[in-house]
């Protein structure tokens, strides 16, 4: 059949021209669905279905993980239309010249296509599909297959049942159309044909199975090998099924092709191949058929997949009538050479080599385990470590632990200096994992590029293996080559005017966007400007998808004192560039005017690589001098022109803009600018009797720690970070500690319930009754912690009416049941330690002192709120921090943490990574323990709880224990520490919301053993209003329920004879 015309494929889609074309008579020959599914090397000769996300998720039946793979993609029609020559669309789109064939259903479209002319095709297809190798094999039978004509292939690993379709028909009547098809797209049934799904629709003059294994959907090695058989569903007769034969499961494997064929040829490195390839030790892969010598072809330094691929292809050829003279052998040995999937980059880092090989392309049990192969015996110079990080294959579902745990066990005996676990369903192996040779498990890119680095004493050598689908880990070598230099060389560190001083540290930011507001304040000074002159906006930037432009729209008039208010409050670069091309008379002018004023005060060469300071491709880099600089200019303007610079919000299009930092709001500072709308750089002002000041930072680890820190040297003259925190420590005769969360007797809510007529356990038994059935775990010769999440306090409180909860404890009857209970530590890090503002913090810690129980979490001031509490046993410490997270309200409203001058609690966010730090600096084998009070009532783990827990373990933290949202959250881990993200309530006598959010309404006690490094997770009932405010630990039954909530498989026991628990090596 002659090519496809433009007038017959409007005919057979049913479809009416928007745009016609200037010659139905045209040809199309390539189709696309996808973006990197058009081909750029043609010209204007694609066909691209358009098609809304509701017409391809029924088309293709994706469900799950893949249903938002894909979007609405009529607008990419604006960037790819100098390569169509035809769109078929389900409604106009405007501003485009490419001609659109408007039709009801794209997807639609593209079947009544697929069936109308696919079998039309006069040349010859091959089929490839297997659990391993398949785009690599049909890259490679494709090369060899164009020796002898016009060959086309599937692009890329774009092997669905869609794209298989888009490639049957892309064939330009070419000699041979090559196709890879995965195992979802031959496990439907395709409409008119009873089996194989896609391969129905096709005539196969060759299939090839290059590999099964257990994988993706769970399926079993067997139910793998049922469905990839199916590509013979539709094989022409006498035809040839080429099969791996170093596939293990092999005659079941055949048994199901006979379902559609006899004719079944083996290859592979197995003496009893059909094509059998060996090879030889000089490195010469030599094939043989029928003990026929074939080929002889040097393969020195490639992997056994690789080889085995190359012998499948090599069959494939010679089936269909290739001969393989010396030429081709030469020509396709070179191709394989440069034939992978992997990408390999090359760095130098602080004067050390860094090689990074990532094979991120996509991932089953069998090229894991080829890839691992290959690391161990990829060679290594002796200054090389060899560093490996494995993430998961997807979608494994009830088999995924089983498959990840084979995985971890051969990492362990890999041999590798260090290997990490990264991304989803990977944590619930870690309990697998031989700590020698264990580096971590991380979750985003960023934070496995500083772990990395704490590696680079040496040349490194990084392999990176994993399915990047729905998972991040296909940046990680991209945030390596961006990364590593960045972080080992200082760049990356904490600055601040001051005692933060380096000349190390820069931001990789410019900025324009500052020198545009000095340069429009300037104007205003000098009566240039007004605030009521207004400017035209000419610059709409439509084309720039930036989330932090505010929307001016085009040709619209706001004044300067909107445009200015709105620059220093958000980091708007479509309000910064209208600006600055109002103030100098265009783009280019004004890009030269702000280079030049940048040059005239001083500033570092690379400043001012372009208007808004954003990220561009030519690098860009700030330092702390040139924020100063900037800043000493601001200081000169008028006080009433300055003053504009206390801008803390402003609306805009029905939109609230406002400042992260919150301390204008505290009436700490004057006013102050920010680098980035993350505000990570950025300039403070603050007055003193002796005038205005300003002080400047850069790389601001999260929003409170410059504000936290600028609020110290405002009020004391000092960060107070490299001040000696306390360090109270405690001789332990026995190895136990005991940890209890959020616990208080509920006097506030029992009062809620009297004025309502309700009786609970406070008012009927008393303080002892709610301990009574957990109370024996908490032995007098244990060292038993407990979360107090109240105050001793009584009467009105300042923040009632403010604070929607405020808890208040009698201070005696809670004492002595402490005291009875053998409680040593409270923690007072938390949202209700200030319930009553610092002076009942400060007797509540009094009083507790009184009793003789320690406090941690709070303090008198900012470092006494730091206190380190160090447990020693047998000569090694084990330090437990606490604190609270970070939240606004708990700053600027309810005025909850410790200042260099005041009462507060001691905050997760601003200085415990410092001083976790410094205390494993100085103790580097201790252990230390972090309670973090975080997360929202009742919800799942917050990001902010994660990147929290990322931050403190990277600092040095081997255990964090969390609790605050009031309920169990499952366990993982960040770095090397296992992470317990909430054990929710101990005795906290509220009424709970389990049967209200339907919530498991469990909690979790915790025992650590600190001879063995051994935390035990104990479950108890934590719904009050069924236990009647009295928790108890759970029944076998109900533990092996909630240790399902865990996905990872923690070895299980008894202590003291009867309570379940959990172990967790810490």
């Amino acid at each position: 059949m002659s090519k496809i015309t433009l007038k017959q494929l409007a005919e057979i889609v049913d479809g009416q021209w928007i745009t016609p074309p200037s010659n139905l008579n045209d040809t199309a020959s390539y189709f696309a669905l996808y973006g990197d599914e058009v081909r750029r090397n043609i010209g204007p000769e694609n066909v691209f279905f358009a098609m809304s996300q509701e017409h391809w998720r029924k088309g293709t039946g994706n469900t799950g993980v893949y249903a938002s793979t894909f979007k609405d993609n009529h607008a990419r029609i604006h960037t790819i239309q100098q390569f169509l020559k035809v769109a078929i669309v389900e409604h106009r789109v405007e501003n485009v010249t490419v001609p659109q064939l408007l039709v009801s259903n794209s997807y639609d479209a593209l079947q009544k296509l697929v069936t109308t002319t696919a079998n039309q095709y006069a040349g010859k297809t091959v089929a490839v599909t297997g659990s391993v190798g398949k785009s690599t094999t049909k890259r490679l039978v494709a090369y060899l297959l164009s020796q002898i004509g016009p060959t086309t292939s599937t692009i890329g690993n774009h092997n669905s049942r869609t794209s298989v379709k888009l490639q049957a028909i892309s064939h330009n009547q070419a000699m041979f159309n090559v196709l890879e098809i995965a195992g979802m797209a031959l496990n439907y049934q395709e409409p008119g044909c009873n089996v194989g799904g896609v391969s129905g629709l096709l005539h196969l003059d060759l299939a090839i199975l290059t590999q099964v294994d257990a994988g993706q959907k769970g399926w079993s090695a067997k139910k793998t090998a049922d469905v990839k058989t199916r590509l013979a569903a539709n094989l022409k007769p006498d035809c040839a099924f080429l099969v791996n034969g170093e596939i293990e499961n092999l005659t079941e494997t055949t048994d199901f092709i006979k379902r559609y064929t006899n004719n079944i040829i083996t290859y592979g490195r197995t003496p009893n191949c059909d094509y059998f390839g060996e090879v030889t030790p000089d490195g010469h892969l030599e094939i043989r058929h029928k003990h026929e010598q074939l080929v002889s072809l040097m393969v020195r330094g490639f992997d056994d997949g690789l080889i085995t691929d190359m012998i499948g292809a090599l069959a494939a050829y010679d089936i269909l009538g290739g001969v393989i003279s010396e030429e081709v052998a030469d020509l396709f040995d070179r191709f394989c050479a440069h034939t992978t999937t992997r990408k390999i980059s090359r760095l130098e880092v602080g004067g050390h080599h860094v090689t990074i090989i990532d094979d991120t392309h996509n991932a089953e049990l069998l090229s894991i385990k080829n890839f691992i192969d290959f690391a161990q015996h990829y060679v290594t110079g002796s200054n090389e470590k060899k560093l490996y990080i494995e993430g998961r294959v997807i979608n494994l579902r009830n088999i995924s632990y089983r498959t990840h745990h084979e995985v971890v066990q051969l990492l362990n005996n890999a041999g590798f200096d260090k290997y990490y676990l990264y991304g989803p369903e990977m944590d619930w192996v870690v309990p697998s994992v031989d700590k020698s040779v264990y580096g971590g498990y991380c979750t985003t890119p960023r934070q496995m590029a500083r772990m990395i680095g704490k590696e680079l004493n040496q040349d490194l050598v990084i392999f990176i293996k994993a399915d990047s689908r729905a998972n991040s880990i296909g940046q990680v070598r991209a945030t390596l080559e961006k990364q590593l230099a960045y972080d080992t060389g200082l760049g990356s560190d904490f600055a601040m005017t001051g005692e933060q001083q380096t000349n190390k540290a820069y931001i990789r930011l410019g900025v324009g966007r500052l020198l545009v507001i000095l340069q429009v304040l300037r104007r205003i000074g000098q009566g240039r400007l007004k605030l009521s002159d207004q400017i035209t906006i000419t610059n709409g930037m439509l084309k720039d998808h930036s989330i932090n432009k505010v929307g001016l729209k085009l040709n619209e008039r706001y004044t300067i004192y909107e445009l200015i208010t709105l620059a220093i409050t958000v980091s708007a670069p479509d309000v910064i560039l209208n600006l600055a091309e109002y103030l100098y008379g265009g783009n280019h002018q004004a890009f030269v005017g702000l280079q030049a004023y940048a040059k005239k005060i001083s500033l570092s060469d690379d400043t001012v690589n372009n208007i808004t300071g954003r990220q561009t491709r030519k690098a860009q880099r700030t330092y702390l001098s040139d924020l100063e600089k900037i800043g000493h200019e601001f200081l000169k303007l008028p006080n009433e022109v300055f003053s504009l610079l206390s801008a803390q919000r402003t609306m805009f299009g029905g939109k609230i803009y406002q400042k992260k930092s919150q301390l204008f709001k505290t009436g700490k500072i004057s006013g102050s600018v920010f680098l980035d709308w993350r505000e990570k750089a950025g300039l403070y002002f603050y007055t003193d009797p002796d005038g205005r000041h300003v002080m400047a930072f850069l790389n601001n680890p999260h929003q409170a720690y410059a504000d936290f820190l600028a609020e110290n040297v405002i009020d004391s003259g000092s960060t107070q970070q490299d001040s000696q925190y306390p360090v109270e420590s405690t001789e332990l005769d026995h190895p136990i500690v005991n940890v209890l969360a959020d616990t208080y007797f509920g006097e506030d809510y029992t009062r809620r319930r009297q004025r309502r007529g309700m009786e609970d356990s406070l008012q009927k038994y008393g303080y002892s009754y709610s301990f009574e059935k957990i109370k024996q775990f908490f032995a007098d010769d244990h060292y038993n912690v407990f979360n107090f999440e109240a105050v001793f306090a009584s009467g009105a409180s300042p923040l009632d009416g403010i604070k929607p909860f405020v808890l208040d404890a009698n201070a005696q009857k809670s004492l002595d049941e402490f005291k009875k209970l053998h409680f040593n530590l409270a923690m007072l890090g938390n949202n209700h330690a200030k319930d009553y503002g610092s002076a009942a913090l400060v007797e509540t810690m009094a009083e507790f002192k009184k009793a003789g129980i320690q406090t941690i979490g709070a303090g008198r001031n900012q470092l006494k709120s730091r206190k380190v509490v160090e447990l020693v046993y047998k000569d090694r410490q084990y330090a437990i921090f606490n604190g609270y997270w970070y939240r606004n309200p708990a700053y600027n409203l309810f005025d909850f943490y410790a200042k260099s001058n005041a009462a507060g609690v001691n905050c997760l966010d601003t200085l415990m990574a410092h001083d976790i730090e410094v205390y494993k600096q100085a103790h580097p084998s201790a252990k230390v323990i972090v309670s973090a009070h975080w997360g929202t009532d009742y919800g799942e783990i917050r990001d902010g709880q994660r990147t929290i827990a990322e931050r403190l373990a990277l600092a040095g933290a081997d255990l964090i224990i969390g609790h605050g949202p009031h309920r169990l959250q499952p366990i993982s881990y960040a770095g090397n520490a296992p992470v317990l993200y909430s054990i929710g309530n101990g005795v906290f006598n509220n009424n709970g919301s389990f049967d209200k959010l339907k919530i498991p309404p469990y909690a979790a006690v915790v025992r650590l053993d600190l001879s063995a490094d051994k935390l035990y997770w104990c479950p108890i009932y934590a719904d009050n209003l069924k236990t009647f405010w009295q928790p108890s630990f759970v029944s076998d039954d109900d533990f092996e329920k909630i240790n399902a909530l865990n996905p990872q498989r923690f070895e299980t026991t008894k202590i003291d004879d009867q309570i379940n628990a959990a172990v967790i090596k810490f």
